[in-house]
Parts: structure tokens; sequence; C-alpha cells
């Protein structure tokens, strides 16, 4: 654990008595350089075992994959974004909410200040070259 490291004054761990929702993103960027291997594999096999050992409805899980022909249900950094806002939207305390990518992912240094390490944590969308990636500052407000 970082010893620099300290929760927000009004943090409380979940009882996870609540509701239970999951967003899970596999991305192997099929055709596109860099491509990955089992990151979709990966994404649905969370999603089976949240449904199946954790009591997480299959209408309460979002299942995000570039192997998806449906538009809605791509990796892109628009239904990301939009899949997060899903997933908090009307969280209470107690809910269990939970989130698994696998995809490219990385670090650049931090321009605001906010990172003791001096670097923000990004992930890679499936339109990442033409959209942008996903960065820990980003909101989804």
């Amino acid at each position: 654990r970082d010893r620099h490291w300290s929760p927000h004054p009004l943090f409380r761990h979940s009882r996870c008595t609540g509701k239970r929702k999951a967003l899970c993103v596999g991305i192997n960027y099929t055709g596109q350089q860099n491509s990955l291997n089992g990151c979709v594999n990966d994404a649905q096999d969370i999603y089976q075992f949240l449904n199946e050992h954790h009591r997480y409805p299959h209408s309460d899980i979002l299942l995000l994959t570039d192997h998806n022909p449906d538009p809605r249900s791509q990796p892109t950094r628009e239904n990301l974004l939009n899949a997060m806002r899903w997933l908090v939207e009307d969280a209470q305390a107690d809910d269990a909410l939970f989130i698994h990518y696998s995809g490219h992912g990385g670090r650049m240094r931090d321009m605001d200040g906010d990172e003791l390490d001096g670097f923000d944590e990004v992930i890679f969308p499936l339109d990442f070259r033409t959209a942008g990636i996903i960065t820990d500052d980003v909101t989804t407000s």
C-alpha cells in the first residue's frame, strides 16, 4: 500500500448488499498494429464469472468487445465513457460496481500536478488513433 495514499474523508468500503452492476471490456485491436490475443476471451470469461458466481444479473453487465458487430457494443472511446456513466448512475452506498478492462494501457506524464508519481494512467479504446485515449483525469459527467 502506498504510504502517501489516503482515502477521501467520505470514503467507506461497500458491504456489497445493494445493486450489482459491471462493465467488462475486451479489446484485441484485430487488424491493427500491436494487436492482442485473448482480451475478448478475458472479458467474456469475467462476464460469465460475475453472473454465475457473484449474482450479477445479465441485464446489469455491459460487455464491450471489438468482436461484437453491433457498433453500440464496441469499445470505442465514446462507448466506453457512456458505459462508465451508466455504471455509476444512480449508485448508492453498498452497491457493488465492477470494471474489468483487458486491452492496451499505459501511463503518460501528469500535466496537471495531481499525481504523486508524476504520471497519469491511460487506456486505449478501439478508436484511440482518431478519438484519443482515456486518462484517469477524464470525468464522465
